[in-house]
């Protein structure tokens, strides 16, 4: 398949689970979101496969972190989804086996919630475990550096999803040659 029909395909499946995620976090009260997103919690009140490698302890105790008053603060007064991302990874790096893709998903399930302002979105594309392997096949084999890269970077056909959506694509997109890895 071309690289629009493989946008086409992630747009009736992948893309359908990503929006039921964000309506759900969109639905939740600013408390309740931060922590289920700390917590790597689906609709489905499962935890998501993005996390599985942490269990649920470890995302428990993230949850009870990031609810703290200090980071709590932080977010809720957060501004751009960098402000949001910035708690996480501060987190992510005092917290040890959290990870880059913990800190994505949480930032990202958080912003969600702020769902009156697309300044609470990313606005580039950010560049984790499976991700890195979508990236590569875009750029033949090579990953630009940065734990972000800008839209403008990446194919026309796939500028017309928004940043959250190029990595949640590449993800996939990566792991449908592979195996069921999460991204």
């Amino acid at each position: 398949m071309s690289l629009s029909e493989d946008i086409g395909h992630y747009k009736n499946t992948s893309l359908v689970n990503l929006n039921r995620i964000r309506k759900y976090y969109e639905s939740l009260a600013p408390d309740e979101a931060i922590k289920k997103a700390a917590q790597g919690m689906d609709p489905d009140g499962e935890l998501n496969s993005h996390q599985h490698r942490l269990g649920y302890h470890l995302c428990d105790l993230s949850s009870k972190i990031i609810l703290s008053k200090e980071y709590k603060i932080r977010i809720h007064k957060a501004k751009t989804f960098m402000d949001i991302f910035a708690v996480t990874e501060e987190i992510r790096l005092a917290t040890y086996k959290l990870g880059d893709l913990w800190s994505y998903d949480t930032a990202l399930r958080i912003a969600f919630n702020k769902h009156n302002n697309e300044n609470m979105l990313p606005d580039t594309v950010f560049v984790q475990c499976g991700v890195r392997e979508g990236v590569k096949k875009i750029f033949n084999g090579r990953i630009p550096k940065g734990r972000s890269l800008p839209v403008d970077m990446f194919p026309r056909e796939l500028r017309q999803l928004k940043p959250y959506q190029i990595e949640n694509f590449l993800c996939t997109w990566a792991g449908a040659k592979k195996s069921k890895r999460p991204c």
